[in-house]
């Protein structure tokens, strides 16, 4: 039986960011916002920061509900791994040695 050496391991998470907005800030809906994103009322997230274009045309800020992130994280929902065979990694090891014995 072959055996397998793990390499790396991949987890996924799915990680839901709310934003909760104050009632003296006004937002586009969905279908206008993807419509045009310079205008008043305009928003985007990035790296769970929200962005939205104010009454001045000016770019503020609202950061997620930390709270609801907790526990979000704390089992995977998918994890991969790359593996290689133990074989092929002893063959490598001896090539290296021998090529140090050469020089």
């Amino acid at each position: 039986m072959s055996k397998s050496r793990v390499k790396q391991v991949e987890a996924l998470y799915t990680v839901v960011h709310y934003h909760d907005i104050p009632e003296d800030v006004y937002l586009l809906n969905q279908s206008e916002n993807n419509a045009d994103r310079n205008v008043y009322g305009s928003w985007w997230v990035k790296y769970g920061t929200l962005y939205y274009i104010d009454k001045e045309l000016n770019i503020q800020e609202i950061e997620h509900d930390e709270d609801a992130l907790a526990g979000q994280m704390k089992i995977p929902d998918t994890t991969f791994t790359n593996e290689t065979d133990d074989e092929s990694d002893d063959e490598s090891e001896s090539d290296d040695e021998s090529e140090s014995d050469d020089e």
